[in-house]
């Protein structure tokens, strides 16, 4: 990101600019459902543009109880075994990213399962993959964890997934006996993928020049999903804004799209900020970043 540039003549900033967008949940599995194999209630909610798999298992057996996804046939040995797993995958639609921020789930291992625990995701099918490394150890007490890993971006048609990887010796109530992995079981609930929301517009630049007593602006959109358009918005305080025109967006397109506008209704030598309010059709709404520009008699 370009930093604003000033001098006693003008001001430019040109940024590149993210949408301030909120904060959501990209993927949630909350397993219901009487005891059964493969597990009832298996049944993934995702944000509008991704799309998401139930929970699978590697080499890890379903044990048949209600209202959890329940495993047995777990590795206890010391170190993880890349076969054995559970796993699930969100996909983000074409004409859209994901942008993922953290992962919490509901955990419980019985008496005699190992009591560690290895988490991954990956985004090119575990030929690359980063681990949490310290995920906390596996109890008999069930509680939520959370993976606060470094927020990332999932391009357009692009799937990520994360694998849960019980290993170890240890039993999770910690007795001198070894850990089983035959009888030993370990239960998912309340899975969540944390992050925000798909965009409805991607929005690549945004940038304000002054042009001889007026303020051009110019902005290019990568992609657009059910975009109405956006309302330019100004102010002289960066503070307070008020509308100032409206141009029609191309609703949805995977092209890229060139837009313009010109404020004429400026003094010269005044600093003004614009910010784009950018409308979708389901009257949901994101402001971009803020641009200064200040005024000249000269383009």
């Amino acid at each position: 990101m370009k930093r604003l540039v000033c001098n006693t003549f003008s001001v430019v900033l040109a940024l590149l600019v993210v949408p301030a967008i909120s904060f959501g949940q990209i993927y949630t599995n909350t397993f219901t459902g009487v005891s059964a194999c493969p597990t009832n209630g298996n049944v993934p909610i995702t944000s509008s543009n991704a799309t998401g798999t139930p929970f699978t298992r590697s080499k890890v057996a379903c044990l048949s109880t209600a209202n959890a996804f329940n495993s047995d046939t777990l590795n206890n040995t010391s170190s993880v075994n890349d076969a054995s797993y559970m796993e699930f995958s969100v996909t983000a639609k074409a004409g859209a990213q994901l942008n993922v921020a953290s992962l919490s789930f509901f955990r419980q291992a019985s008496k005699s399962a190992p009591n560690q625990l290895e988490v991954r995701y990956s985004t090119d099918g575990f030929s690359t993959s980063t681990s949490w490394g310290t995920a906390p150890l596996s109890t008999t007490v069930g509680s939520t964890i959370t993976w606060n890993f470094a927020d990332f971006v999932v391009a357009s048609g692009t799937t990520l997934t994360f694998r849960f990887y019980p290993y170890g010796t240890q039993r999770a109530d910690l007795t001198a006996t070894a850990a089983s992995g035959t009888t030993g079981t370990f239960r998912f609930d309340n899975v969540v993928l944390n992050g925000t929301a798909p965009l409805p517009v991607k929005l690549v630049s945004f940038v304000g020049k002054s042009s001889k007593n007026a303020v051009v602006l110019n902005w290019i959109t990568a992609w657009e999903e059910k975009n109405q358009g956006f309302e330019i918005q100004k102010s002289t305080n960066a503070q307070n804004f008020e509308r100032v025109g409206f141009v029609d967006g191309n609703n949805s397109t995977q092209l890229q799209s060139n837009y313009t506008f010109t404020d004429l209704d400026v003094k010269t030598d005044q600093l003004y900020y614009y910010r784009l309010k950018q409308k979708d059709t389901d009257k949901e709404f994101e402001f971009s970043k803020i641009v200064a520009v200040r005024t000249n008699a000269d383009e």
